[in-house]
């Protein structure tokens, strides 16, 4: 495929010429391509340009067809050059020329000039523009447009100052691109000598001088240095090249942060291959395939060269040397030519492989039917390379239809005609052409129209004809008991079981490797790596002798399979294509398809004979040779020694394991590449590794198997590792690497609506994936993982739909808010806020509340989600407190957990009042003389034992078992405990049951059985008497105990159930007050017996301190009188009562009065914590069916409304609350209006571009302030006459102004 020239001479103007082009309407304009051109050439071709955009807006149809083209075509041409003093220079030829609003204001000009009077006999437009040329060319609107063609001025001429070197060179570049205006992109290139030759007509390896080299890798790190950040840098290069040629601008359809983001990856790799030329080769090999679908041309390398040439001109000054301008002008010249070339030579073959390949492996017969016959069709009418590439896009409704090449307009072919040829005839030549493709495509099109509804999923329509033949087919087919195959796997193993290969297991690895082997055919890099990975698993299949390699037998397989998926359009083209891609493959596996064997059992024996000193010093050379090699790595190895160690043996001993398991080790690799991609490594640094590791390993061996296999084991990791970290590396993974919410936000502005909530949740590199959010918590980069949060739970909305991410969050993540509570506990609120609505409108004193709480509460699998178990174990009452988690619990409670609770307290509360009165009410009676009491009394305490005491020893006999199965227990002066004891309440039931064990054994009742004959029952024998008081010591603290766990009931009242929390807390207070008391007591009352007195109340330690006690809680009778004559004690006594009765007692009601403050505010969220606690202890006992039955209530697959007939999403709880309970003024719904594709971005936040600006005026005033000063200091530190006069140079984008200043030698800068 031919490259189309560029660089013709424009042939004369016809007015057929604006006629026929603007019949075709505005459609074409996407075919036309600009063009170099200067004078009379230039002017000629944007007058037709511009009369075609005249002819075709809508607002000047009113004012009628022009009859008389060609004077029309003079006055516009004769306008367009009242824009330049003279003649056209040298620009750049393009109808995006008028893709702006400048052109508004022309029509709006002419508007004007059409309503005056128009001569008779003259077209009102051909009127209106002879007025605009003699009237109209101060007037502002018209000058704005001239300024807009000035923009289109080719670089190379732009303010040319031949002072210097480089602009030298850029002045003989734009010399020889004038003398080659009427040769073709081959001779532009030839034409540029030396350092600046574009080679187009063959790729081979670029070596420069080792000099050059290093200036060009340090002039790479000084801009890097310069620019902070690799975000930074790209930006700028992307300025730089964005704003260079504005007619290159519509080849910018990637998002920005994207295409800065492939910018700097793309140079750093460069730089970083500079002394590696085979590898340098296969990047720009690679990029070369990659951009098999851009028109790139020698003008267009020139300007993407110059851009960053003068990108580095402005920023390094003086530090961009000659060396270095020559090795990035080469360098720069080799990526553009190679991409040239490749599309040259491969374009045509790489098109129709993947093509083909695609409808292959369309499993849809429909599809490829149409398919087929749209590129049979195609075919037969001879259409065009691209042609048929934007029907099969089209038919398949695939995205590449966006990329397909463009059409050659009618433009394009008149710029790709010798200037030779009659502008009469050619014309007549042109019109003709297009009117065969209007008709072809009128006539033998006809079915393309029908096959358009395939791309929306439409059936599509057959001729009887071809689905007779087609069911004739299957009919045959099922009549012999045969599947008819689908897929290329299926025909290829039918065509190896025909030709007796099925038992081959290699073919099956090659078939698996098959779709990454085709897909990856224009990235050279990429298929590399597949083969000789490729290689690894055919050689490690056929090692044991399960087959023999005859790579020609996988040919001929394929090539049938082919044929049989595609028979009606399969020729020649097709057999060489895939031969020669076949061809390709095996030779690079044939490479080294032996050897694997050898080198495993090679490498396995050399490592083996390693001793652990040896490994030592292998390991710290490498580390030492890396740092010499590339200094900047340091940085990145932050570890201590010996896990720096343990990472380098991982290394050495993962290039052995990956010639044992080529399998498992690729799959761990690449999970290893996407840990390094939230590192942030840059991948500039893995060479340097490899060859620090290399080299250290040939030194430690002279086996030259094993040197050889560590070799390619090491570069074969290394690619996988790259290619991971390139893949993986997203801006969005840049921007969580660098924790910023801004770059959050300029990444995400980039992604389309639909897949929004995918870029921030999966990264996938083939079948490995990272999620930015759980890397940004997982590293503790909350600030990132905070900005991705709010970002997918806001809801924005166009005319069509609405754009929610809290579906997408939860099923990527649906443990998130148990990741959240462990690792990031402050993020848990940013996330439930997320999951609430409110409207701004109110209605009777209420607001709509939308709680979107559908994944909070039932997981995937319809139980129970985690989230709310995971805020009861972090028994954090501020999160449970949540409105979100108070909905939840609410429902809950309500729903399902309160009847259970209901139904569980009811056996206790019947036992409570069985207890009571067998234990309180009726022995208290006249049980002596009523034998019937008496028998209720004993029935009443075999109900306790019988059913309260039974079921106590069941359940901790089984809640001990799994404790002590599960050894969850702690231990208590050595003895272990089960766990579940630690609970208060289940400790109190426990002791319970002990009690009720022991009343049980001594219960008088059955003491007197058979020795008070017809009295029994009774308790009142000689037997019983011994037992009697234990018993009723159990009896009392049963008692105790049974309305303690009663308290258990307050979590129906969370108010009540606070209170009780309250007091539970402020015990602990009281306990440090009994602590204090006791100690006062035994030390005065051991302190009062030491005195001689006869006070019998205090006459030994015991009746002192109870003496000392009664006086404090004031049930002392004594009158201090009596204590006259012993004044020691009576001094005693009122010093204690001092202390413990005014000082310890008031500090208790303090103290009670600061702890109930503190808890107070915190009391409600204690009680719904252990609500919350009660809820996930019931559901967890609680049956499938019945939460099934309760989740169905709630009616959560339903769309609830926002407001008023807006219906809205599913997943939510609607409610109303009290509008002056939050007060909402803004609509929490970011609404958009435009165009209402899925596939578009979202409008870019206006805040986000201020913060831009200002961010890069400051960047600016500190580059400023930074070269002043080093001015200063030069100027300050030098002297002398060589320092006398300073000459201050500060450029802009192109290099061009210069502001000098020639003055004495003091210069100061003041901040």
């Amino acid at each position: 495929c031919p490259t189309q020239p560029h660089f013709r001479a424009m042939p004369p103007l016809d007015a057929e010429s604006v006629d026929s082009q603007s019949a075709q309407g505005s459609e074409d304009q996407s075919g036309f391509d600009e063009s170099l051109l200067r004078g009379d050439d230039a002017s000629a071709a944007l007058a037709l340009y511009l009369c075609q955009r005249l002819q075709t807006d809508r607002s000047l149809k009113r004012w009628g067809k022009v009859q008389d083209l060609t004077t029309y075509v003079s006055e516009v041409q004769l306008f367009l050059k009242g824009a330049f003093k003279g003649d056209f220079p040298l620009m750049i030829v393009s109808p995006e020329v008028f893709d702006c609003q400048q052109f508004d204001g022309l029509v709006s000009v002419l508007q004007d000039a059409a309503r005056k009077p128009c001569p008779d006999g003259m077209d009102v437009l051909v009127s209106a523009m002879k007025l605009v040329n003699e009237e109209k060319m101060e007037d502002r609107r018209v000058k704005r447009f001239h300024e807009r063609i000035h923009e289109f001025v080719a670089p190379e001429v732009v303010g040319a100052n031949p002072s210097s070197d480089l602009q030298r060179s850029a002045s003989r570049e734009t010399t020889m691109s004038e003398g080659s205006s009427q040769g073709d992109d081959s001779d532009l290139a030839e034409g540029l000598g030396g350092a600046h030759h574009i080679n187009i007509k063959s790729l081979e390896e670029l070596r420069l001088h080792p000099s050059v080299i290093q200036e060009a890798i340090a002039v790479w790190s000084a801009f890097m240095e310069a620019a902070r950040s690799r975000e930074s840098a790209g930006e700028m290069v992307y300025g730089a090249i964005f704003d260079s040629a504005p007619s290159l601008q519509s080849l910018f359809k990637t998002p920005r942060a994207v295409q800065a983001l492939r910018f700097m990856n793309g140079l750093a790799n460069f730089v970083a291959a500079l002394n590696d030329p085979p590898l340098l080769k296969n990047l720009v090999e690679s990029l070369g395939f990659g951009h098999l679908h851009l028109e790139v041309t020698v003008p267009r390398v020139l300007i993407f060269r110059n851009a960053i040439i003068d990108l580095f001109i402005a920023e390094l000054g003086p530090r961009f040397t000659p060396g270095a301008n020559e090795g990035w002008t080469c360098l720069l010249n080799y990526v553009g030519g190679a991409i040239i070339f490749c599309k040259e030579h491969y374009s045509g073959r790489v098109n129709l492989l993947l093509q083909s390949w695609r409808m292959a492996t369309d499993y849809n017969k429909k599809k490829t039917s149409v398919q087929e016959e749209a590129l049979t069709s195609s075919m037969e009418y001879g259409d065009t390379q691209a042609e048929i590439s934007a029907q099969l896009r089209a038919s398949a409704g695939t995205a590449e239809a966006e990329e397909k090449e463009p059409r050659q307009g009618l433009f394009r072919r008149m710029v790709g005609r010798r200037s030779s040829v009659s502008s009469e005839k050619f014309l007549q030549q042109t019109l003709e052409a297009d009117t065969a493709n209007q008709v072809k495509k009128a006539s033998g099109r006809s079915g393309s129209k029908d096959s358009s509804p395939v791309g929306n999923g439409a059936a599509s329509p057959r001729s009887p004809r071809s689905d007779e033949g087609v069911d004739q087919k299957v009919a045959r087919n099922m009549m012999k008991g045969q599947v008819l195959p689908q897929t290329f796997q299926e025909m290829f193993e039918m065509n190896a079981g025909m030709s007796g290969l099925r038992s081959l297991s290699w073919h099956r690895e090659v078939l698996k490797s098959w779709e990454n082997v085709v897909t990856n055919v224009a990235n050279s890099y990429r298929l590399q790596e597949e083969c000789e990975t490729l290689t690894l698993r055919i050689s490690k299949r056929v090692q044991g002798g399960k087959g023999e390699i005859k790579l020609s037998e996988f040919r001929s397989c394929m090539l049938a399979a082919m044929r049989s998926l595609l028979p009606k359009v399969w020729d020649t083209n097709y057999e060489v294509a895939w031969t020669w891609m076949w061809d390709n493959v095996a030779q690079m596996l044939q490479k080294n398809l032996t050897s694997p064997p050898t080198w495993e059992a090679e490498l396995e024996s050399t490592l083996g004979s390693f001793d652990e000193t040896t490994r030592y010093n292998i390991r710290r050379d490498i580390y030492e040779r890396f740092f010499q090699l590339c200094p900047a790595g340091q940085d990145y190895f932050k570890q201590s020694n010996t896990r720096l160690h343990y990472i380098m043996a991982k290394v050495i001993d993962m290039t052995l394991e990956i010639l044992q398991d080529p399998w498992q080790v690729v799959e761990e690799i690449s999970k290893l590449g996407l840990r390094h991609v939230g590192y942030g490594i840059p991948t500039e640094h893995i060479p340097h590794f490899v060859t620090a590791s290399i080299e250290v390993f040939q030194k430690a061996t002279d086996n030259r198997h094993s040197q050889e296999a560590f070799r390619w084991a090491l570069g074969l990791i290394s690619k996988i590792l790259v290619r991971t970290i390139l893949e993986g590396s997203t801006i969005v993974m840049k921007a969580v690497n660098a924790n910023s919410c801004k770059l959050i936000k300029k990444a995400l502005s980039c992604a389309p609506r639909n897949r929004r909530s995918e870029w921030v949740l999966t990264v996938q590199v083939g079948t490995q994936q990272i999620s930015p959010l759980y890397w940004s918590i997982s590293v503790g980069n909350l600030e990132a993982a905070q900005a991705i949060i709010t970002d997918l739970l806001t809801i924005r909305a166009d005319r069509e739909r609405y754009y929610y991410g809290v579906d997408a969050l939860f099923n990527a993540h649906e443990d998130i808010v148990t990741v959240l509570v462990e690792q990031a506990k402050t993020l848990v609120p940013t996330l439930f806020d997320g999951l609430v609505w409110r409207s701004r409108h109110s209605a009777d004193g209420f607001r709509r509340v939308n709680y979107y709480v559908k994944h909070v509460l039932v997981n995937s699998q319809g139980g129970l989600a985690g989230a709310l178990q995971s805020l009861t174990s972090s028994k954090d009452q501020t999160l449970v407190s949540h409105p979100v988690i108070c909905l939840v619990s609410e429902s809950l409670w309500s729903g399902v957990v309160k009847r259970s609770f209901i139904m569980a307290k009811v056996g206790f509360v019947l036992s409570l009042i069985a207890f009571m009165l067998s234990q309180s009410i009726l022995p208290k009676l006249d049980i002596e003389t009523n034998r019937s009491l008496r028998i209720a009394i004993l029935c009443g305490r075999i109900v306790n034992y019988l059913f309260s005491m039974t079921r106590m020893i069941v359940f901790h006999a089984r809640r001990s078992a799994k404790a002590y199965r599960e050894n969850h227990t702690f231990k208590i002066l050595g003895l272990p405990v089960p766990a579940y004891l630690g609970g208060f309440f289940l400790f109190l039931n426990f002791m319970l049951m002990v009690l009720l064990i022991a009343m049980c054994i001594q219960e008088p009742m059955f003491w007197c059985i058979g020795t008070s004959g017809d009295d029994w029952p009774t308790g009142n024998c000689a037997a019983a008497q011994a037992t009697d008081r234990g018993y009723t010591i159990c009896s009392m603290i049963a008692m105790f105990i049974h309305w303690l766990l009663l308290i258990d009931m307050a979590v129906f009242s969370n108010k009540l159930s606070a209170f009780v929390l309250v007091v539970r807390y402020v015990l602990s207070e009281v306990g440090r007050f009994a602590f204090a008391m006791c100690f006062l007591l035994l030390t005065f009352g051991s302190g009062a017996t030491c005195l001689r007195h006869d006070k019998d109340e205090f006459r030994n330690v015991p009746t002192a301190a109870g003496s000392f006690l009664s006086i404090t809680v004031g049930l002392y009778e004594g009158d201090f009188r009596e204590y006259f004559d012993t004044p020691y004690l009576l001094i005693t006594i009122f010093i204690f009562t001092l202390v413990a009765a005014v000082l310890l007692i008031n500090l208790l009601i303090a103290q009670l009065n600061c702890s109930y403050d503190f808890v107070y505010a915190d009391m409600v969220g204690f009680a719904r914590l252990t609500r919350c606690t009660l809820i996930v202890e019931t559901l967890h006992t609680c049956s499938a069916v019945r939460f099934a039955r309760f989740v169905s209530t709630l009616k959560l697959d339903h769309r609830v409304e926002f407001d008023s007939g807006d219906v809205g999403l599913s997943g939510a709880i609607q409610v109303k609350e009290p509008a002056s309970q939050i007060p909402v003024t803004k609509d929490q719904i970011a609404r958009y209006g435009g165009i209402c594709s899925g596939d578009m971005q979202w409008p870019v936040d206006a805040s986000l571009d201020e913060e831009d600006r200002f961010e890069k005026i400051e960047k600016l005033m500190e580059s400023t302030f930074a070269k002043l000063a080093k001015l200063d200091k030069k100027v300050a530190g030098g002297g002398g006459s060589e320092h006398a006069d300073t000459k201050l140079s500060l450029s802009n984008d192109r290099g061009d102004s210069k502001l000098s200043s020639s003055k004495s030698a003091d210069v100061s800068v003041s901040g």
